[in-house]
């Protein structure tokens, strides 16, 4: 499983939409639909999402 399968996986368990989770960690959506498709190292363990997530946390790895 790469970086951007592993974000698809935890966007979709935490119920998020891709615009939902760009919003919530202040991004574009397409910044993080390319983040999501390309084929790049995973090196950030956790990321707060604040909003309705705020509780959770997303491990990218």
């Amino acid at each position: 499983m790469n970086f951007g399968d592993r974000i698809r996986q935890l966007r979709q368990d935490k119920g998020l939409t891709q615009p939902e989770l760009a919003d919530a960690m202040g991004i574009e959506q397409s910044y993080l639909s390319k983040v999501a498709h390309a084929p790049i190292a995973c090196e950030v363990r956790q990321k707060s999402i604040p909003g309705k997530t705020r509780r959770s946390r997303l491990s990218a790895c």
